[in-house]
């Protein structure tokens, strides 16, 4: 799990250079999405977004409605 801040510029193409730290642990593949109630952006491995997808679906329609729309866009 990462934690904390990290303040990275974007290049002229709207891109956000992860460090050389994080793009290791995450792997080849990894997902980025909207966080919660503040503005930032969560990075997760394919097997954390995977988790946290299965987690989502479980939940009562009632709970969950807004989910899929705000986090992940509907990918799951």
């Amino acid at each position: 799990m990462f934690s904390g801040m990290s303040n990275n510029s974007i290049d002229a193409k709207g891109r956000v250079v992860l460090p050389a730290k994080f793009r290791e642990e995450l792997g080849e593949t990894f997902y980025v999405a909207q966080g919660f109630g503040t503005p930032c952006i969560q990075v997760m491995s394919k097997e954390v977004f995977e988790h946290f997808c299965s987690q989502i679906m479980q939940l009562p329609a009632n709970k969950a409605m807004i989910l899929p729309i705000y986090f992940y866009g509907n990918r799951c």
